[in-house]
């Protein structure tokens, strides 16, 4: 993008590329959409199949559709794709009666709008330099769509998104990017404070769970060895 550009025309270009980390293919007649290149598999991180093409000659999804029975040709598609693709495609819905079209993969009913093009757009310029928080198993549930379902205040699920990536600003944080000169928990001044440390594990923390009747059922969820993130990610699964 040249900087002599108008500041319109930037921003046209700007939501463009937003745009192609977002959008997908929604599986209809199938005629266009390639399956190496095109995005069409909602579960996989880029919407991409993951199995190399090599010398495989076929390249549009309607080829890996019955044409007797408008189902996907399991048989076919387990010759060519990697178990992990396999299991994708044939979770995916076919509707052959309308033409392919092309969806917002971030909102459920499929339509563009700028809250989730925000985060789409923060995540793909900060999500390398963050924790990433992976779910596990090649059908599980993604957290982020039962976390964007919760009957919780918008502010509340921004927050919660934040700390599935690692980027609260705890003391520890601060302290190692010399920002601050002691990592130590402001509030009890007993233990380092890190995101697990300031959620859970903290007094002040116990207290409000304490408060809220779940207290155990944290307990429960830090028995384990695990980051704050991850118990924040384990609660939001058996939530949903």
């Amino acid at each position: 993008m040249r900087s002599g550009n108008s500041f319109t025309w930037q921003s046209i270009l700007a939501g463009l590329e937003c745009f192609k980390l977002g959008y997908i293919w929604r599986v209809g007649e199938c005629t266009q959409i390639n399956i190496w290149n095109d995005n069409w598999i909602p579960s996989s991180h880029n919407m991409k199949v993951l199995t190399p093409r090599g010398n495989i000659l076929v390249s549009t999804v309607d080829k890996l559709i019955n044409p007797i029975n408008g189902r996907w040709d399991e048989e076919l598609i387990r010759s060519l794709f990697w178990s992990v693709d396999v299991h994708r495609i044939l979770q995916i819905p076919i509707a052959p009666v309308r033409e392919d079209l092309i969806a917002w993969q971030f909102n459920r009913n499929g339509l563009f709008s700028v809250k989730s093009a925000y985060h789409c757009q923060w995540s793909h310029s900060f999500g390398n330099n963050v924790q990433h928080v992976v779910a596990s198993g090649s059908g599980a549930t993604p957290v982020w769509w039962q976390l964007w379902n919760l009957a919780l205040p918008s502010k509340i699920k921004i927050f919660a998104w934040r700390v599935l990536h690692g980027c609260i600003s705890c003391f520890v944080i601060l302290a190692n990017k010399h920002i601050m000169n002691s990592g130590t928990c402001p509030m009890c001044q007993s233990d380092a404070e890190d995101i697990r440390h300031a959620l859970f594990a903290c007094s002040r923390a116990r207290e409000v769970w304490s408060a809220l009747g779940i207290w155990q059922q944290i307990q429960a969820l830090m028995a384990e060895d695990r980051s704050g993130s991850v118990v924040l990610q384990e609660a939001i699964r058996r939530e949903g």
